[in-house]
């Protein structure tokens, strides 16, 4: 149930920025608005995605659209800069160390069944 939510607030925040992407930029003087909009719609798509499909594969690519909305709201989306750097290197720590806890508890889990 709440991957449909996310997946509907996700295609409501794209069709937004899509459509209201010029007006916003006019009004407001917010530049970009459409490429947030985008980034936090597949930062949520591939959310659900790694709920689903557990690996590590889907949660580099989680990594990196985080990353890229990061990079979008905060820092400067249009250099490499050193921020890109630590938040991969970060990101990489942590999904070793979460294959590693899958892992050890899926062999605790064998071992587990195999004393029963």
């Amino acid at each position: 149930m709440i991957d449909k939510i996310i997946l509907w607030v996700s295609l409501v925040v794209s069709i937004f920025g899509y459509t209201f992407w010029s007006p916003i930029k006019e009004i407001y003087g917010i530049d970009g608005i459409y490429y947030y909009c985008v980034s936090f719609s597949v930062v949520c798509f591939t959310f659900v995605l790694c709920r689903k499909y557990r690996s590590i594969v889907t949660e580099a690519i989680l990594s990196a659209t985080t990353n890229n909305l990061v990079d979008e709201l905060i820092f400067n989306p249009t250099k490499f800069q050193w921020n890109e750097y630590i938040i991969y290197g970060a990101s990489l720590l942590i999904i070793i160390y979460n294959a590693r806890k899958r892992k050890i508890s899926q062999r605790k889990a064998r071992e587990t069944r195999r004393e029963s």
